[in-house]
């Protein structure tokens, strides 16, 4: 809460009461959510308690279907159910029921809408799970929990408990993790032979070795499944055995990740690190290289430094500024390295000299650099790359989008008579004549632009 906000609520203290109801009874009747928030403070924990119950089983029986267009309505409106069932909940073993119920209602809400957007998804994953992990983290009896848990995790038909399971670990002690494991083994062996081929068990038992910070479990899990994916069994069986602390088998399997993968995304950190705590100074330092070559930001850069020394800081970034300026491309990468370093002369001179590669196609990556050129007063690469956004606009003859156009030729008069040196790019002159010539029948862009005139 912010300190306007702290203002507003002193002042609102001071007014009537009945002003205030009244206000927020005007409001209701224009926002279901205002009105939703009402009859919670309004009602007692059983009311609260059975307008969940009640609007969850209404949904469950609902036949109609909810279209893409409501999917972000519906879920508010599952948000506010859930709202009632926090507010209305006795103690944490009552919330954990609830849960359970609204958890369990996942195949009829989803074969009643179109959740293509992810909306109605999220409330299960984030919202419902945030709520559960709160009650479940308050309840005493876990081995109650470990049957609630286990009747959730094994009917986890579309993947709505994926982020509940990933947090089994903070929720039950050891002993009842491991009676989960042992249920979920024997069940696997009974599903074995059947139909499926990849069993959700192993899937479970994945979790639940890293739930436990298990890496034995986690290598017969895989062994198990067979070796269908060893870049990814390589990258978990290293990331595991990592937080177990055990860096040097973390080594062993993170270096078998291909840098192709996929799955390596997270590798070069996670070796980076543990280079570090074996004392390996030399992969230490080609790592950070690495990782810095592959994406050039001033957090990787410092890294280096942290390896290299900071009093090679002048001489390490000079160099590499040579490297991206024998880059004859234009890489958007490179020119936000050099504004994080503040490096503003040198990104200026990097861009005019690959002017004629400036895509205006990328228009909030260009709208920032020609802002902050602006702020900065570079006139002549603010010009060309102004010219680069109202060129895409114009090729692609984006109407939606011409009184920007219209702002950026505005800009470009503007910014002509500040400019004495173009550096070989036609001058504005020149670039307005080219621009009425190629795009005389725009009609609808020189009408608004005469308009501006």
């Amino acid at each position: 809460m912010n300190m306007d906000d702290e203002d507003k609520i002193l002042k609102l203290m001071q007014l009537e009461k009945k002003v205030l109801a009244k206000t927020l009874i005007t409001l209701s009747g224009k926002h279901s959510d205002v009105a939703s928030a009402i009859d919670r403070m309004i009602s007692d924990k059983t009311a609260n308690v059975r307008r969940f119950i009640s609007g969850l089983s209404a949904y469950k029986s609902d036949s109609n279907f909810r279209g893409w267009s409501e999917a972000s309505e519906f879920a508010e409106e599952l948000e506010e159910l859930l709202s009632d069932l926090e507010e209305g909940a006795s103690c944490p073993r009552e919330a954990i029921k609830l849960l359970k119920s609204f958890f369990e209602s996942d195949h009829e809400i989803v074969h009643r809408c179109d959740d293509s957007s992810g909306f109605i998804s999220n409330v299960f994953r984030y919202r419902a799970t945030e709520l559960f992990v709160k009650s479940a983290t308050e309840c005493d009896d876990k081995d109650w929990l470990a049957n609630i848990l286990w009747d959730l995790i094994t009917h986890n038909d579309y993947g709505l408990r994926d982020e509940l399971i990933d947090k089994i670990g903070q929720l039950l002690p050891e002993r009842n993790m491991r009676e989960i494991v042992e249920r979920l083994w024997a069940l696997h062996q009974e599903n074995k032979d059947g139909e499926r081929i990849v069993s959700r068990e192993l899937i479970l038992l994945e979790a639940m070795a890293k739930g436990l910070k298990d890496p034995l479990l986690l290598e017969k899990v895989i062994r198990e499944e067979g070796e269908n994916n060893p870049n990814y069994n390589n990258g978990c069986l290293g990331e595991m055995y990592f937080l177990c602390g055990d860096f040097k088998k973390a080594i062993h399997f993170l270096e078998k990740v291909e840098k192709s993968s996929s799955h390596y995304w997270k590798v070069d950190d996670l070796l980076l690190k543990a280079y570090a705590e074996v004392g390996d100074v030399v992969k230490q330092k080609k790592m950070a290289w690495d990782i810095f070559r592959s994406h050039r930001t001033k957090e990787y850069f410092e890294a280096v430094l942290e390896i290299e020394g900071h009093s090679k800081y002048q001489e390490l970034l000079k160099h590499e500024i040579d490297i991206i300026f024998q880059d004859k491309e234009l890489k958007n990468q490179n020119v936000d390295f050099l504004f994080e370093m503040e490096l503003f002369d040198e990104a200026e001179a990097y861009i005019i000299s690959r002017r004629k590669n400036l895509n205006g196609n990328h228009y909030e990556i260009l709208a920032d650099w020609a802002e902050l050129f602006d702020l900065k007063k570079k006139v002549l690469v603010s010009t060309f790359t102004y010219r680069a956004l109202l060129d895409s606009i114009l090729e692609r003859a984006y109407s939606k989008a011409y009184h920007h156009g219209v702002d950026y030729l505005v800009k470009l008069n503007e910014q002509a008579d500040l400019i004495q040196d173009w550096k070989g790019g036609p001058t504005h002159n020149c670039y307005f004549e080219n621009l009425k010539n190629d795009h005389k029948r725009k009609h609808g862009f020189w009408s608004q632009y005469k308009s501006r005139y």
